[in-house]
């Protein structure tokens, strides 16, 4: 693990740096390089399905902040702050090297000061250096992982086709099994359908119901036909599936390797672009389903 400047724990305790803030400035400097040099990097398939990878395991971080855990942990599974670790019973072992990400700053302005029905309201000033720990780096409690299921061969995670369907016809789309020639999918944006092909297995039909999903949410003016290519949408479709997949516990590498190989052409604004909206839309796909399964569990 290199971490370069990054906080340490002594006696119990982590060392954060009270420095200038010229110092802080060049911290803050330090990251961003590493942040660029890390995303130069995924203009090849086998990085950036390894970024796609451990992004399917931070929901709630930043595209920039999973580029920055990758660069300095590649194998991290959990990673939290010094103070979190400790409400789940767990202390950072002495002299572990925190993993540094940037945290926005929050202020008061003077005029929000006072208390009002909402709250106050926070306002955001640039970024600051926080630090993180992976699992492997802390001790304690046992952490309750959950159930982890084994899927067979050709098996699809217990609901994930329906919970796919609601969000898509939650977002005015209609869902049904048809031909689709030689795709395996399509999604009509007059008719506000997506298909689905018949033939496919139960895995299968789901990673391919996840890819559709994310071509719904293609919209805007950034999603238009005449600005992007449709290899690029498609690139993005199979990186939030491939995603989404795994956040279910359904690894979809063996076909979507194909689709990301050679995909950015060397271009990092196009990787800049791309990570951003793939993590930011996967995560909240993975947020929505959650929420259903909540409440279907309250229902119960």
């Amino acid at each position: 693990m290199t971490t370069g400047n990054s906080g340490s724990v002594i006696e119990g305790e982590q060392m954060m740096t009270t420095s200038t803030a010229e110092t802080r400035q060049e911290k803050i400097a330090l990251v961003h390089d590493q942040l660029i040099a890390q995303m130069e990097s995924l203009v090849t398939s086998e990085d950036w399905l390894a970024f796609l990878t451990l992004a399917s395991r931070f929901h709630n971080y930043s595209s920039n902040n999973c580029l920055l855990i990758l660069a300095q942990c590649p194998d991290a599974t959990r990673v939290a702050s010094y103070t979190t670790w400790k409400t789940f019973g767990r202390g950072v072992r002495k002299g572990e090297k925190g993993i540094s990400i940037l945290a926005p700053c929050r202020y008061l302005a003077a005029e929000d000061s006072s208390k009002t029905e909402e709250g106050p309201k926070w306002k955001m000033k640039g970024f600051k250096i926080a630090y993180v720990f992976d699992v492997s780096q802390t001790e304690g409690d046992p952490l309750d992982e959950g159930t982890v299921t084994a899927l067979l061969e050709g098996s699809a995670p217990e609901g994930m086709w329906d919970l796919l369907c609601t969000l898509i016809e939650r977002d005015g789309y209609s869902v049904r099994r048809a031909d689709c020639g030689a795709a395996n999918g399509s999604t009509d944006r007059a008719a506000r359908e997506v298909v689905v092909a018949p033939h496919l297995s139960d895995a299968a039909s789901v990673k391919t119901l996840a890819h559709e999903l994310a071509h719904v949410r293609q919209t805007g003016d950034h999603f238009s036909a005449t600005s992007r290519s449709l290899s690029l949408s498609e690139v993005e479709a199979e990186s939030v599936a491939y995603i989404v997949c795994n956040s279910f516990g359904l690894s979809s590498a063996p076909y979507s390797i194909g689709y990301v190989a050679g995909w950015a052409g060397g271009d990092i604004e196009v990787v800049k672009h791309t990570a951003a909206w793939v993590v930011k839309e996967a995560h909240r796909i993975i947020e929505e389903s959650e929420e259903i399964r909540a409440s279907l569990a309250s229902a119960a």
